[in-house]
């Protein structure tokens, strides 16, 4: 393991390249080293071989131009991108104009329904802004922390591949970021609800420190009795029922961040504390996600093997799983 950090580490101190004069080349090889820092992390944390090979389309923005990796065909019968450079598994095409007019990008664009018309119809595109102008909006940012937020992103890609995920990404609203907007003004607006989430965040974390058992299944109880108290009270005071969305996007965001967070440790051995405080990441339900993800690797539980693959299963459901069996057994 020691080894595949170091080759990590290297691939993003070889890609880091501002060469003004070579722009061409400085995004290929950026885009390459990020496609092969994906292919090793879901690998070495996924363990999911044949979805690593897969080279999801790109789309990078610098302020004048945009450049796609792995487009389909779709993309360049519609848009016609000039391919500049092909090497590897990795073909570069350029738009002589950005691609959109949005002043920031770190996303994943699909759509589905009726209308088959779109490029990323059924088909998941990243869409990420150059380093240059991702650390203009985001204050302290580091290349490393770039190039993970961009696996996080690929991860997403990944998620989507699985129709069965999709189909009920698309019933539930999760892949509408507008629902998530609004489980944070909840937790932003509503002092109790910040409270309870918060604690039911520490019980987790506890629960991943515990050195015993007793300690262990205790938190992760506790955690469950909160959060379930919480969204009683959220239906009975705010005529929420927050549950499903909740537990769709810690599924969504948590796994995500945790493929983001074993690049940035894999590069730079950080753990920065947004990765899994509730109060000071971008959205609580990315930490309580990734946390119960870190929750059931103590556990041993192979949860990496179902999720996606049954669209409708969440982090919580397999905690819960795992839980209500440890209760049947004698002792």
């Amino acid at each position: 393991m020691r080894k595949i950090f170091i080759f990590i580490a290297s691939l993003i101190s070889l890609s880091f390249n501002r060469a003004p004069g070579n722009e061409k080349q400085v995004v290929f090889d950026r885009l390459a080293a990020i496609y092969r820092l994906h292919a090793i992390v879901i690998q070495q944390t996924w363990a999911q071989d044949q979805y690593s090979k897969i080279k999801v389309p790109l789309i990078y923005y610098t302020p004048t131009v945009s450049y796609i990796a792995n487009p389909t065909e779709k993309f360049v019968q519609q848009f016609h991108p000039v391919l500049i450079h092909a090497e590897g598994n990795v073909s570069l095409y350029l738009l002589s104009n950005r691609f959109d007019n949005a002043p920031f990008h770190m996303e994943v664009s699909i759509t589905s329904g009726a209308d088959s018309s779109a490029f990323d119809y059924n088909d998941p595109y990243i869409k990420c802004s150059s380093f240059e102008d991702a650390e203009k909006m985001i204050p302290a940012l580091t290349f490393a922390a770039w190039q993970s937020m961009i696996v996080h992103e690929c991860f997403h890609a990944f998620q989507y591949k699985h129709k069965a995920y999709v189909l009920n990404a698309v019933a539930t609203n999760t892949i509408n970021a507008a629902l998530g907007d609004s489980l944070q003004q909840l937790y932003a607006v509503n002092g109790w609800y910040k409270q309870s989430i918060d604690q039911e965040n520490t019980m987790l974390l506890t629960a991943i420190k515990s050195h015993n058992k007793q300690s262990l299944y205790a938190n992760a109880d506790s955690f469950l009795v909160l959060r379930e108290h919480r969204r009683k009270l959220a239906a009975q005071n705010l005529h929420l029922q927050v549950e499903n969305a909740e537990t769709s996007f810690e599924t969504l965001e948590g796994t995500a961040r945790y493929i983001e967070a074993a690049t940035l440790k894999a590069a730079s051995k950080n753990n920065p504390a947004w990765l899994y405080e509730t109060t000071i990441s971008d959205r609580y339900f990315y930490a309580t996600g990734y946390n119960i993800c870190l929750l059931l690797d103590k556990l041993g539980t192979p949860y990496k093997r179902t999720l996606f693959r049954n669209g409708s299963l969440t982090l919580e459901d397999i905690l819960k799983q795992v839980l209500t069996l440890r209760h049947q057994q004698p002792g």
